[in-house]
């Protein structure tokens, strides 16, 4: 099970529920936490690809859209996560070296 980083604020009422930031600022906190730190994205941005698709999805659709992640959501706890989230190793960060991609 992942730990998920605790950022933005917590709505216990939300749990389940879809996310999606309601500013810039609370959207570059989130890719701060997790995009910035997951492997998908990580890796996507070094190969050139783009990165990762959910954030790319997020970023484009509205949360009543068909087609919006339904990988960011609120935790049970009502944190505002993406459930696929896969941090970056601790030896990993800066030097390109990421799971898969030795």
């Amino acid at each position: 099970m992942t730990d998920f980083p605790k950022v933005l604020y917590q709505f216990e009422g939300r749990a389940g529920k879809p996310f999606r930031p309601g500013n810039d600022t609370e959207g570059l906190m989130f890719d701060d936490a997790f995009c910035s730190e997951c492997i998908a994205d990580v890796q996507g941005r070094i190969v050139g690809d783009g990165g990762c698709w959910i954030l790319g999805r997020a970023l484009g659709l509205n949360i009543c859209d068909e087609g919006y992640p339904t990988e960011w959501q609120f935790s049970d706890e009502g944190w505002p996560v993406c459930t696929k989230f896969d941090p970056v190793l601790p030896d990993d960060k800066g030097l390109g070296k990421l799971r898969g991609f030795r």
